[in-house]
């Protein structure tokens, strides 16, 4: 059976330094990539996939958002997520007026729609590309919070926020990605524009 043994160094910065990291430092880089390699080969063939998997995950995540691991905020204006909600209720429903309702009438239907928690999404490429492109953004979000859980995204910032119906459009967006089973959350590739 091999040994494995841990340097007491932070591995982390290595892998991860910049680009212009010092040529004096490279052979330690590369060093420390031999032995991530050799530990990955390790863990994989006395634990499994799987178990390489959660730790090639990780690594990745060390790698991508530094060790901190700091959370991520969404940002969007809210007349984006008014047109994702009215194309979502017109496309799903044939109801076309949701951008001239009075805010009352917004929260009756929104929080009625989320309620009900009837499937609003069809095919990606009946939507605009500004709506698909902010459904793909709320498929994102579902995959970092499977992922990595909630705490890596917590924040969903609203810009010209004003009414509760602005939360309430960035909720049933949401709902509308979680309701569709995960192998078939936009599979395809938007073949056109819808105007």
């Amino acid at each position: 059976m091999r040994r494995i043994v841990f340097f007491p160094m932070n591995v982390m910065t290595l892998i991860s330094a910049p680009a212009d990291i010092s040529s004096k430092d490279l052979p330690l880089r590369e060093d420390v990539r031999l032995l991530g390699r050799i530990f990955g080969d390790t863990l994989r063939e006395q634990e499994g996939e799987a178990s390489f998997r959660l730790i090639e995950n990780v690594r990745r995540a060390v790698e991508v958002f530094g060790f901190h691991l700091a959370p991520l905020d969404m940002r969007q204006h809210n007349a984006i997520h008014e047109q994702t909600v009215t194309e979502l209720f017109l496309h799903s429903s044939g109801e076309a007026n949701y951008k001239y309702l009075d805010e009352a009438a917004r929260r009756e239907v929104l929080l009625g729609a989320l309620q009900a928690g009837k499937p609003l999404l069809v095919e990606l490429e009946q939507y605009t590309l500004a709506t698909q492109s902010e459904l793909r953004i709320m498929q994102a979000a579902a995959q970092i919070h499977q992922r990595f859980g909630h705490e890596a995204l917590p924040n969903r910032i609203i810009s010209k926020n004003d009414a509760a119906s602005d939360m309430l459009e960035v909720a049933l967006s949401y709902d509308a990605i979680l309701a569709q089973p995960p192998a078939s959350r936009f599979a395809g590739t938007p073949s056109r524009r819808k105007q």
